[in-house]
């Protein structure tokens, strides 16, 4: 009789910590609720079940065992539920984390092609730069002549409206032409005419220098553009890629960060 009696009570025991534990290691919801109310009703008709199958007793032996039939069974049912729940809900977020961790993998990987792209634009946009640096130095320095001709003598509006002349009258020249004209203003310079008309002559040379910079340039500097314009898209790109992927690992972070914290609170049973 002893030993039944110390067995009931160890078996209730061990019913009342599995008990406590469902309730206290997990914040329930609605949804939990009702399942484990189910599970009750089918633990609590099984014991009775059993108990009223026993042979003619007293109804409160008949009570006594459903009971202690239908604790321990519930007990166990529910602590695997609860269990199986939380695991499977964690699952799913570490899935999700995984999916997360592949999409930054991708995403570190586009970086850093988009980095070798972005220096491999930087190295020909530096070699075509120095290829042109003679063109361009010769071009600031024709610029700057007409320049310091358009201030002097108080004549800047005047000799503004004659470049301005000029430039339209050599942009429609074909190549040849310009050569041409090119010849013939070197030589007007070298007859050393009116001394009056060296200076407008001179930039009149600059001039159609300058158009045929331009046209000898047009080409490359055309690829000089289209390079520019690659490189920023590629920064651009990179720039949006390295933000997505700065948002990914403050997400990953912050699951993390919740499933340690999630040791030392209540697990919600969604």
């Amino acid at each position: 009789m002893a030993i039944i009696v110390v067995g009931v009570s160890v078996l209730l025991l061990i019913a009342y910590l599995a008990l406590d534990y469902v309730i206290t290691r997990y914040h329930h919801t609605r949804k939990s609720r009702i399942v484990l109310a189910i599970e009750a009703l089918a633990c609590l008709a099984l014991g009775v079940f059993l108990g009223f199958g026993l042979p003619e007793i007293s109804w409160y032996y008949h009570v006594t065992f459903a009971l202690l039939i239908a604790l321990p069974a519930f007990s166990v049912v529910s602590i695997i539920t609860v269990e199986a729940w939380h695991r499977f809900k964690q699952g799913e977020a570490d899935s999700q984390v995984d999916m997360m961790r592949d999409q930054m993998q991708d995403l570190q990987d586009e970086s850093e092609r988009l980095g070798w792209q972005i220096e491999n634009y930087q190295r020909r946009k530096k070699q075509l730069e120095r290829e042109h640096d003679e063109d361009l130095f010769r071009q600031r320095k024709l610029q700057n002549e007409i320049h310091d001709w358009q201030s002097g003598s108080g004549m800047e509006r005047i000799r503004s409206l004659r470049v301005e002349n000029w430039s339209e009258e050599f942009s429609s020249f074909s190549v040849e032409d310009l050569r041409q004209e090119r010849e013939s203003l070197h030589e007007q310079l070298d007859d050393r005419g009116e001394p009056s008309r060296e200076g407008s002559l001179r930039v009149k040379l600059a001039l159609v220098e300058l158009e045929y910079l331009r046209r000898k340039m047009e080409e490359p500097n055309k690829r000089l553009r289209e390079l520019k314009e690659s490189m920023e898209e590629c920064q651009s790109r990179k720039a949006r890629v390295d933000l997505e992927i700065g948002e990914l690992d403050r997400q990953i972070r912050s699951h993390l960060q919740d499933r340690e914290a999630s040791e030392d609170r209540k697990i919600e049973l969604r």
